[in-house]
């Protein structure tokens, strides 16, 4: 019996289809990996996102009116604020003391640095020239963050204290304002206490 073997034009067409296929799926490939790295940065995104507006509405929600004297020595308001930058003092973390639970005031600052929103902390308000900052960044990729302050009159500024009101000592509501790569700008409107002991008191 006579065995017919592959000519070599059967050969090359076979290594061409081989060829054709293994391209396409390197192509389709490579655009499920794309799709999924973009769908992983988006989810990352939303997740930085939703964790800076709950620490946000947290640190607003117990702030403080308590000036503090920082390192070198001076006093500073108890709120200071720019269109890229805000310092506070608020209620921080939990602290037993003396044999029951208290609240302890921390000083936080929300920076835009960068492009990126940071967010530094001192354990202390009242701090010594060794009082060592916690640094973290939250939000990376930002186009822009603008903070504005409400104030008595019922208008936002982007400097506090106010310069038509240098004796309020808190805004009565922060608006902030974000552009984010994958999202576009948003907003978010955080209530102040001064806002909500009045709605309380009302």
């Amino acid at each position: 019996m006579r065995i017919r073997g592959f000519t070599l034009l059967e050969i090359l067409i076979a290594l061409l289809i081989f060829s054709i296929l293994s391209l396409l799926m390197m192509n389709g490939l490579h655009q499920v990996i794309s799709i999924q790295e973009a769908v992983e940065s988006k989810a990352t995104e939303l997740r930085d996102l939703q964790l800076t507006m709950l620490m946000l509405a947290t640190d607003i929600e117990q702030m403080v009116e308590r000036p503090i004297t920082n390192k070198s020595g001076r006093e500073e308001s108890a709120f200071t604020g720019s269109a890229t930058q805000m310092t506070f003092t608020h209620l921080g973390y939990i602290m037993p003391i003396a044999g029951f639970i208290g609240n302890q005031l921390q000083r936080s600052a929300y920076t835009l640095n960068h492009r990126t929103l940071t967010r530094t902390t001192w354990p202390v308000v009242d701090q010594a020239p060794s009082t060592q900052s916690h640094f973290r960044e939250l939000l990376p990729n930002l186009s822009n963050v603008r903070f504005e302050y409400l104030g008595n009159d019922g208008k936002f500024s982007t400097s506090w204290p106010a310069s038509n009101n240098p004796q309020e000592t808190i805004p009565k509501a922060i608006r902030v304002y974000f552009s984010l790569a994958h999202w576009g700008q948003m907003s978010q409107l955080f209530l102040t206490p001064a806002a909500l002991n009045e709605v309380t008191n009302a």
